[in-house]
């Protein structure tokens, strides 16, 4: 949901003053997104140099890393 937000939220002011060359890993891994809202999402930021290229899709293991952390019972 974080990136349409983004998306929905900036107005042409905020553009003006960003500048995102620098983004050099959008990650997507929170939750499910269609790739139509990525297209959306790059396009929208693309005049403020998003590439696109950086959207990396990634799987977290938060979970996993509560469970590998366990102290020995007892």
């Amino acid at each position: 949901f974080g990136y349409e937000l983004c998306q929905r939220r900036v107005n042409e002011k905020d553009l003006a003053e960003l500048d995102l060359s620098c983004w050099r890993v959008a990650g997507i891994g929170a939750e499910p997104i269609s790739a139509e809202q990525l297209h959306q999402f790059a396009e929208c930021f693309r005049q403020v140099n998003f590439d696109d290229k950086t959207f990396m899709p990634c799987y977290g293991l938060a979970e996993n890393a509560l469970a590998v952390s366990f102290s020995d019972e007892g």
